[in-house]
């Protein structure tokens, strides 16, 4: 393998089998398409596992409701993170449609948000 950095020319969605499906379904197929490299097809995968972690938060407050919603996910956990991290609701929701990479801030946010914070707060 290279040690080289991929220099990142295709999008995310490039890799995903089929490209509409990123980010909106945890198990799709991955390749590596022309002018493509594997650790960009591996970043890929990462991503697209991360924004389905994040469209699939449960809501904490949710439970404790007196009028349970059927979709039990946390609406707000973007426009949290957003703030929180200084960057756009619509730069996310071009990373979770693979139109974009995430960029180190964003994977901070993600990780933070995912692993790191108490969801009682």
């Amino acid at each position: 393998m290279s040690k080289r950095t991929p220099t990142l020319l295709l999008k995310p969605r490039d890799y995903a089998v089929p490209d509409y499906a990123f980010g909106t379904t945890a198990t799709i197929n991955w390749t590596v398409p022309a002018g493509g490299d594997e650790l960009s097809r591996r970043f890929a995968e990462l991503q697209h596992r991360l924004v389905v972690a994040v469209a699939t938060l449960p809501d904490p407050k949710a439970a404790a409701s007196r009028r349970p919603r059927e979709d039990p996910t946390d609406r707000t956990a973007i426009a949290r993170m957003s703030r929180s991290w200084g960057w756009s609701r619509s730069y996310f929701y071009s990373a979770s449609q693979g139109r974009t990479w995430f960029h180190v801030t964003a994977l901070a946010a993600v990780t933070d948000l995912l692993f790191m914070q108490d969801p009682h707060h």
